[in-house]
């Protein structure tokens, strides 16, 4: 989790409350713990917490090994001689075993399954060695001998408190041992007769309830601080991430602004030399497919200008190192500019161009020439897939949420649902048409990305051989509550 996100929680007490850190760290546990945990998220943490119990292990068997030296020496003159040092022995082999699996652990390639597996052994080593002092404290019950008994009362209750710093990460390892070492000295003591046995009896219960209480506290405490180590990993990746998509973007914006100036000057000569040898201006051409041949290549290098430009504007807009030049625009200016742009195209398609707009739109607050342009790629786009004889309608209203709608709908080809997403990628091209379109497949992908900028958003509903629907919402923020000085801004724009 990101810490911006308990900032945000801070800003929502009441005023003139003072959020202490702690109260900020609490409320971000809180937050963490009332996700939920999705089964990579769980296996990440399954991995930390088996980890975290080999990484202690080594300190918690060199315990043991101490513990159960210290012990053979005290019981040793008890008598018991053959019975301690079978004991010992076997404490000592589980010990060894049980570092070697560490040493394992440590040295092997797992995986999130093998993780589990091990996490099982590790579990099944700690119930032997609970199994082995159980039994150890069976055998050297002495109640008669105070000291040894008071030996005792120590001797399980310091491998408790170790079994809390050491396996509480991972609970079933540490009702594995607890139990397995506590219960027989303990019973030995509540079924002894002797009240002062049974008065340590109780003790005893009362400390291992709060050792288990205590385990689960910490428990949780570590898998809190995992989760929001993770968190915070994961935040500080992403954003290294998103700056290095940032410097990315950039470069690119540069190389393009680069190449595009290096490009504009052989282009404007290639199109200014081409647009005189089309005119004929110093003499006729001895042969007339020349004049034609001038007028391709003027007509070439006039789109591949264009082009550049395209490819250039969608990178600064995108990377965000172009600002909206924002300004009051009247609506229906803006539609009669792109009506008239396109009057010609359809004329010569035989196509209807209809826009329909209400005369009390209030203006809207965009960046006039880019938006003017993404409306009219959008527009340009339903004359030219739409056959001879089609409609094409540019309707604009406002919804119940006060958004500024614009609406453009032909009855062309139209396209598949399932390919309308990737028409909004740069040089897609429509899946047949029975016009030929030199086009890139620009228009759309940067008409998304300018209305993206506004804050709005751009949808297509299309279906094959009926038409599309292109649908561009302003949002409301954006509406202007009167029409003054819209006008003016836009024809400036223009």
């Amino acid at each position: 989790m990101a810490f911006s996100q308990a900032e945000a929680l801070a800003k929502s007490a009441q005023d003139g409350r003072r959020i202490s850190r702690k109260d900020l760290f609490l409320r971000a546990l809180r937050l963490e713990r009332a996700r939920t945990m999705d089964a990579q998220t769980r296996s990440l943490l399954n991995g930390h917490v088996v980890r975290g119990l080999f990484l202690y292990a080594p300190g918690i068997l060199f315990i043991e090994a101490v513990a159960a030296v210290l012990v053979a020496v005290v019981f040793w003159r008890n008598g018991h001689d053959m019975i301690i040092g079978a004991w010992l022995a076997l404490i000592m082999a589980t010990c060894v075993l049980r570092w070697l699996h560490v040493l394992r652990f440590f040295a092997a390639e797992r995986t999130s399954a093998e993780t589990r597996q091990w996490s099982r052994l590790f579990t099944q080593g700690t119930c032997m060695s609970g199994v082995l002092w159980g039994i150890g404290n069976l055998a050297f019950y002495a109640p008669d001998y105070g000291i040894l008994l008071l030996v005792q009362v120590f001797l399980v209750t310091g491998l408790s408190a170790a079994a809390l710093v050491g396996y509480a990460a991972n609970m079933s390892t540490f009702y594995a041992f607890v139990p397995a070492v506590v219960l027989p000295f303990g019973a030995c003591l509540a079924l002894g007769g002797v009240p002062a046995h049974l008065f340590t009896a109780t003790l005893l219960a009362v400390w291992v309830s709060v050792i288990v209480f205590l385990a689960h506290v910490l428990h949780q405490h570590i898998v809190d601080r995992i989760l929001l180590l993770d968190r915070a990993m994961l935040t500080e990746t992403m954003q290294h991430a998103r700056d290095s998509a940032v410097a990315e973007n950039q470069a690119k914006t540069r190389l393009l602004a680069n190449v595009s100036h290096e490009l504009r000057t052989p282009l404007n000569s290639i199109i200014g030399f081409s647009e005189i040898m089309s005119a004929e201006m110093f003499g006729l051409h001895a042969v007339g497919r020349y004049r034609d041949y001038s007028r391709n290549i003027r007509a070439s290098g006039t789109q591949l200008l264009y082009l550049i430009d395209d490819l250039v504007d969608a990178a600064k807009v995108e990377a965000g190192t172009s600002r909206l030049n924002e300004t009051s625009v009247a609506v229906a200016e803006l539609v009669d500019q792109c009506e008239n742009s396109l009057k010609f195209a359809a004329r010569e398609g035989n196509i209807t161009l209809t826009t329909f707009v209400p005369k009390d739109l209030p203006p809207i607050k965009v960046d006039a020439r880019r938006f003017r342009q993404a409306v009219l790629n959008l527009l340009s786009n339903a004359v030219k897939f739409t056959p001879g004889g089609g409609i094409v309608l540019l309707i604009v209203s406002r919804d119940a949420a006060d958004n500024m709608v614009f609406r453009i709908k032909d009855n062309g080809i139209g396209m598949r649902k399932v390919s309308i997403p990737e028409k909004f990628l740069p040089f897609a091209q429509p899946e047949r048409s029975s016009k030929v379109d030199t086009a890139a497949g620009l228009g759309l992908a940067l008409a998304k990305i300018v209305i993206d900028a506004h804050g709005g958003e751009l949808s297509l509903e299309s279906e094959l051989g009926v038409g599309t629907t292109a649908t561009i919402r302003v949002p409301a923020a954006r509406v202007l509550a009167s029409e003054s000085a819209a006008s003016g801004d836009l024809r400036r724009a223009a």
